[in-house]
């Protein structure tokens, strides 16, 4: 297997298995240790929610930019910010660098700085240094396992934490216990739904919106566990990128058949679609 396959195999099962360890909402925001995740894919938000439970952070979760600046503003103004922001980078409505911008915006001359840090599978130094001239703090690659986490959102956010759970941290690993299945019909289906999004891409031959499909869906993959297809949605958000269509449709090919392959696996259908 794939050093990305292992990653997020590893952060899936890890996720599901793991017990509550982060206190209520409320608590966390009484405390100045809330931390808001945002991302336009469900599987990606629930993973990343549940990671941060691990490890003793309460979160909470919107879908795209616009939520999330209507929740900051909202805690902020009633006194309970968050703590830090975790965001993803490429969503509709409003992207991650526009709300790094407006969050920086609403702070000015406050004072106060939440921090914000990116979540993305896009690993090149162009996208880190985009994201630092929109005001984020820092990156976070998908998939990310759970030690890089830990100690990425410790140093940014120190959390009061006793002795014995320092040492249970360190000591005990999660041990899985088979698939979830409500997390497998949810990958299905958003998968799903960014494949008609992709097809319809190709069939308009709109190179960009391939490329955001695409990107998309290896971000996804990623955090799922599923290297094969996370690699072949790379291949085709970089051909899309370059322009080049014979390319293109080769690694739309490639993508096609990947999923093909997962929702086999799976046993997963159209039929099987939430109403």
């Amino acid at each position: 297997m794939t050093r990305r396959l292992v990653a997020g195999l590893a952060v899936a099962v890890m996720a599901l298995v793991m017990p509550s360890r982060a206190p209520a909402v409320e608590t966390a925001a009484a405390a100045g240790e809330l931390i808001l995740v945002v991302d336009d894919h469900p599987t990606n938000r629930r993973l990343l929610v549940r990671q941060l439970d691990w490890i003793g952070c309460a979160a909470e979760a919107v879908a795209d930019g616009t939520q999330a600046l209507a929740s900051f503003l909202k805690r902020r103004s009633a006194g309970t910010p968050y703590a830090l922001v975790i965001t993803d980078c490429q969503m509709p409505e409003m992207d991650g660098y526009e709300l790094a911008r407006r969050i920086r915006e609403a702070e000015r001359g406050s004072g106060n700085r939440t921090v914000v840090l990116a979540f993305t599978a896009n690993t090149l130094r162009e996208a880190a240094d985009e994201c630092h001239a929109a005001g984020m703090d820092d990156v976070l690659t998908k998939p990310i396992e759970l030690k890089d986490l830990k100690a990425k959102v410790h140093q940014w956010l120190p959390l009061r934490r006793s002795p014995s759970e320092a040492s249970a941290d360190d000591g005990r690993a999660a041990r899985p216990s088979g698939t979830d299945a409500s997390l497998t019909g949810e990958f299905c289906l958003a998968h799903d739904e960014d494949m008609a999004l992709l097809r319809d891409a190709l069939r308009e031959q709109r190179p960009d919106a391939i490329a955001r499909a695409a990107h998309r869906i290896k971000g996804a993959a990623s955090m799922y566990g599923d290297g094969a297809l996370a690699d072949a949605a790379a291949k085709l958000e970089e051909a899309a990128l370059a322009g080049a269509w014979k390319a293109t449709e080769t690694a739309a090919r490639h993508v096609d058949g990947e999923t093909e392959r997962l929702f086999a696996r799976t046993g997963w259908s159209k039929g099987s679609r939430r109403a």
